[in-house]
């Protein structure tokens, strides 16, 4: 890890080649019962039918950005970020840029507060830098998670 790395807790302690639906370690935990009712949320209608694969929160502040790196090399694996900020200033940056595959930035996520993306576990993404005047920090909630299997004919 790098000495100017983000903040970060695994609130499963899994790592993301472990494919299993680790959501009752979300439930048996009173210390994730907010986070827990945020899966179920999600899981009810915009995730039905995944899999809970990992759960972790990072955070950023200025100084540090992430590299740009996919989540996952499996097509069935998604990641849905939340951002949760009590505001967000566009003159901050911190943005979660997208990146084609000659890798240049084809979209990207301001983190305004209760914004939520879903996206495919294998593209090309990363966390932006903040900029120095932004007095805030910059968390994220994140579930990756399995889409159900494919119905064969």
């Amino acid at each position: 890890m790098s000495e100017f790395s983000h903040w970060h807790i695994d609130f499963l302690n899994k790592s993301g080649a472990d494919q299993t639906n680790h959501e009752n370690l979300l439930y048996a935990n009173p210390a994730c019962a907010v986070i827990a009712e945020v899966w179920t949320a999600l899981k009810a209608f915009h995730l039905n039918g995944h899999s809970l694969v990992r759960c972790y929160a990072n955070a950023h502040t200025y100084g540090v950005e992430g590299a740009p790196h996919t989540d996952s090399s499996l097509d069935s694996n998604f990641t849905t970020i939340i951002y949760i900020v009590p505001e967000w200033k566009a003159e901050w940056a911190g943005e979660t840029a997208f990146f084609n595959a000659e890798g240049d930035i084809v979209s990207s996520v301001l983190p305004k507060p209760n914004r939520m993306i879903t996206f495919d576990g294998t593209q090309l993404h990363a966390a932006r830098a903040l900029a120095r005047i932004c007095p805030a920090l910059r968390v994220t909630l994140m579930f990756k998670t399995k889409a159900p299997d494919a119905v064969t004919a």
